[in-house]
């Protein structure tokens, strides 16, 4: 998974990053340990999920391999509208609670009740399409939190 990262997200094979994974060395078993790291890094991070996915998931379930890697692409899709600068259109609140369906089954199928976060209920109830269509564009209201989290194309630059 070193390897992965320092190849693959943040370096290539001719120029590897210097940056290590974190882990803990237990007995005879090495743990990676809690990641910590920087916006630019977590972004980078989630917009390459599907190589640390196929990196990471056994080769004898690539079925839910497949399956987690379209959840987090439906998810990534619905947070790329629900993080534009402006009101969505009623097509695209529809096209966003769509992509969240997708997922949030999907990711229930995968892991369970335990896979489900407070933001993850937030979303696949239905709670933000809520809040979307009663106030228009989030962005507004907060900068903050974990809307941050998920863009995924880069900086933001100006500002309501």
């Amino acid at each position: 998974m070193n390897d992965v990262f320092k190849r693959k997200l943040f370096g290539s094979d001719v120029s590897p990053s210097q940056w290590k994974l974190p882990v803990t060395k237990e007995a005879k078993q090495i743990k990676i340990d809690h990641i910590q790291v920087r916006n630019n890094i977590a972004r980078c991070i989630v917009k390459n999920i599907d190589v640390i996915i196929e990196a990471a998931w056994p080769p004898e379930r690539i079925d839910l391999q497949t399956e987690l890697i379209v959840a987090i692409s439906k998810c990534r899709s619905a947070m790329e509208l629900l993080t534009l600068h402006r009101e969505l259109t009623e097509e695209e609140c529809d096209q966003f609670q769509e992509f969240i369906d997708v997922f949030y089954e999907k990711w229930i199928n995968i892991f369970g009740d335990e896979g489900i976060t407070n933001y993850f209920h937030m979303l696949g109830s239905g709670h933000i399409l809520y809040f979307v269509r009663k106030y228009g564009c989030l962005y507004l209201y907060s900068q903050q939190g974990w809307e941050a989290t998920w863009h995924v194309s880069g900086p933001r630059t100006g500002g309501a």
